[in-house]
């Protein structure tokens, strides 16, 4: 069964389930447990990036994804990255985080440390 968010109330039980909500487009990266995906909510059109992390190579360290979700739901600041949502599959536990494009982290920046003209 997918976990969902609390403003959710039809929680996704399957991949095509969650690709109602979200269309999901190309990967931006990928590591030993995960794979991270461009998606784009279907019904606010905000552009987020999407965690899929397989479970089955995760065997003897699932308590290190629930330190790591923990965490991040404690994080509030304009420079980490926000957990959106999270769904969870026997297979797969997949994250909702917001996306921040090259451009946009620049942006940030600029505006952070400032720039000489």
């Amino acid at each position: 069964m997918w976990a969902h968010s609390e403003e959710d109330n039809a929680a996704p039980k399957s991949r095509a389930d969650v690709e109602k909500s979200y269309e999901i487009g190309r990967t931006i990266g990928d590591g030993n447990f995960a794979v991270v995906m461009e998606c784009h909510h279907r019904s606010t059109n905000q552009n987020y990036a999407m965690k899929i992390i397989d479970k089955s190579k995760l065997k003897g360290k699932e308590d290190m994804l629930e330190n790591e979700i923990l965490i991040i739901k404690s994080l509030s600041h304009p420079n980490i990255v926000s957990l959106i949502e999270v769904f969870e599959t026997d297979g797969c536990t997949c994250w909702v985080c917001s996306f921040w494009t090259k451009i946009l982290i620049f942006r940030k920046w600029i505006y952070t440390v400032g720039c000489e003209r």
